[in-house]
Parts: C-alpha cells; structure tokens; sequence
C-alpha cells in the first residue's frame, strides 16, 4: 500500500470537485424565470378554461364567448392594455366543416403585431373537427389535442377535464 498513489487520488478528487462546484454554483444563484403575462381569448372552451388557468401566472386574464367562430372573433379590448407576453386562443370549431385559415393567421398577426407570443389551443382529441388540421397549419405553437373526460354533449369536456386541461395550458404557456 506504500505505494498507491494517494497523492494523486487526493488531487484527482479536488480538481474533480471544483470543477462540481463551478458548473453547479451558478443554478445555485440564478433567479428562478418569473411567470409571464397571460391572456387567454376564443369560445365556449375558453369560458371553461379560464377559472382554472390564473393560479400559478404573475398576471392572467381570460374571456369567452359560447359560439364563437373565427370569422365574428375580434381581439378583445381589454388585451392590448393587459399587455400580455403569451396569447392563448381557442377558435376553430365553431367554424364548422370549413375553418378559415386565414381568418385564423389575421387573429395570429394582430396578436404578434402586439408582441404577444401566440399559442393556439386545439379541440378536445374526442371532438371530430376539421378545426385540428386547420389549427396545426398556423405556423404558431400549439397546445396538444386532449384526451379529456367529456360532459354527456360530448363536445365541452367536465369541470375535472378544463381543470386537466387548463394544467396542460399553462404549462405550455410558460415554456412559450
């Protein structure tokens, strides 16, 4: 045992733990990210997101209106004075079997043109809507298709699935 290179293993050890304690040092002191400003605008589902979306945002903000479709939507008053960093919206299947695309990329642009980052929020997986292809072709970051439970019209999913849903939102929405 004279003969092992304890030297060497002693200074093995420190060069190995300073080179820990720099690479982990600054995750140690760096703040952590403040949530953003969030705004959340569309139909029906936004109505049943928006109670379970606040928690958890520095500010939040939502608004729906049962039915409406992406040729009546128009950005919200409230919106550009909420000043939000992330636009969640939800539209599209009220559009029926011919959802505009380009009805949808005007609502995209006039967010972006307020600086908001735009997230669109596709339909429960379960509701059969052409709405799916048409929000996938935005271009913008999508918050997934759901598998949720759903209330007996089979359309608008049950207070336990907004609130699962609503999770999946805002987790996208931080990460935007």
């Amino acid at each position: 045992m004279a003969n092992f290179p304890w030297k060497a293993v002693a200074v093995g050890g420190a060069v190995v733990g300073a080179i820990g304690t720099a690479v982990l040092w600054p995750e140690r002191n760096q703040q952590p990210k403040p949530s953003p400003r969030v705004a959340l605008f569309g139909d029906s589902y936004a109505v049943g997101l928006t109670p379970f979306m606040g928690p958890g945002f520095s500010a939040f903000k939502g608004s729906g209106i049962v039915g409406l479709n992406t040729y009546q939507a128009k950005i919200p008053s409230w919106l550009p004075g909420f000043a939000p960093e992330v636009v969640l919206v939800s539209l599209g299947v009220n559009d029926g079997n011919a959802p505009s695309a380009a009805n949808a990329q005007r609502i995209v642009r006039e967010l972006q043109a307020m600086g908001a980052k735009v997230l669109w929020i596709q339909p429960p997986a379960t509701v059969n809507t052409p709405a799916h292809d048409m929000i996938a072709s935005l271009g913008v970051p999508v918050v997934t298709a759901q598998f949720l439970p759903m209330a007996g019209d089979h359309l608008h999913p049950t207070q336990e699935g907004y609130r699962d849903w609503a999770w999946a939102a805002s987790e996208e929405a931080r990460r935007a």
